[in-house]
């Protein structure tokens, strides 16, 4: 079935993450190491005039090539504390920059070498998770009470569950990609929210036949009233809360996709059913 090769396609493309984060944690040691056994070498044949075999420690000339050796072990362990300073610094900024973290200064980046091959691939999952999601909507809806039996509940249980939801899948994508595909899902996420303002819509409780959009005094029964209120308070909920989604998505994804990030529409369609 369709569903099953999204599994294992899912199941291929995070054991090809997981063995690039292995590459580059490989690499990252292996290049600490080399550094150290690099400086060492070098400072080591600068010291090969200076050794102390065969020589009286307590004579003056001793005395003298003693200190010499260490007063150079401090300048090349000076000089490594600095270049890891340095370079510290250097990955802190370019961590900044990027908004994630970043493999050490100098390691080849195999964050996306292999996996970005599956970019174009990944259609089937982001069409999984929208029938998935309409499929959520659906059930949420229908098992929704439109009344709260608890006073200090003043929005729809329904809207904290959808949006729990669009966060949990944002966040599974986010492990697996940062590019086209998440930004792909995030589109289907902000279909869902029209979809559900929608839904908000058409529950709203219909005015008299006698009465305009326009009258400032409606008369509606106690029942209607509090759906009402439930509803305008789950629309401000709604809108609060995508414009967060937002900004989390523009932290996840990558640069390029930034300017793109955009729930504007969707706060216009939650707007539209309290006004």
């Amino acid at each position: 079935s369709s569903q099953m090769d999204v599994k294992v396609l899912m199941h291929v493309v995070q054991k090809t993450i997981d063995f690039e984060q292995e590459l580059t944690s490989r690499f990252a040691a292996a290049a600490r190491l080399g550094d150290g056994e690099l400086v060492m070498s070098s400072d080591e044949e600068d010291e090969a005039g200076v050794s102390l075999d065969g020589l009286d420690l307590t004579s003056a000339e001793g005395i003298k090539r003693k200190y010499t050796l260490l007063k150079r072990q401090q300048e090349r362990e000076q000089r490594r504390k600095e270049r890891e300073s340095r370079r510290a610094e250097a990955d802190a900024a370019e961590e900044q920059r990027a908004g994630k973290p970043q493999p050490p200064r100098g390691i080849p980046k195999f964050s996306g070498l292999i996996s970005s091959c599956f970019e174009p691939y990944m259609g089937s999952y982001v069409t999984l998770e929208e029938s998935n999601m309409a499929e959520f909507i659906d059930r949420i809806v229908k098992d929704e009470k439109w009344i709260s039996d608890d006073n200090r509940t003043r929005v729809l249980g329904s809207s904290a569950e959808l949006f729990l939801y669009i966060k949990r899948s944002l966040k599974r994508c986010a492990t697996l990609t940062r590019n086209q595909t998440l930004f792909d899902l995030f589109k289907v996420f902000t279909r869902m929210l029209k979809a559900y303002a929608d839904i908000l819509m058409n529950r709203l409780p219909k005015l008299p036949t006698t009465a305009s959009s326009q009258d400032w005094q409606v008369k509606v029964t106690e029942n209607d009233e509090a759906i009402i209120c439930m509803i305008i308070n789950t629309c401000e909920y709604c809108f609060e809360t995508s414009k967060q989604l937002a900004e989390q998505v523009k932290k996840m994804i990558e640069p390029a996709f930034v300017e793109h990030i955009s729930v504007e529409n969707e706060q216009d369609d939650f707007s539209n059913v309290i006004m």
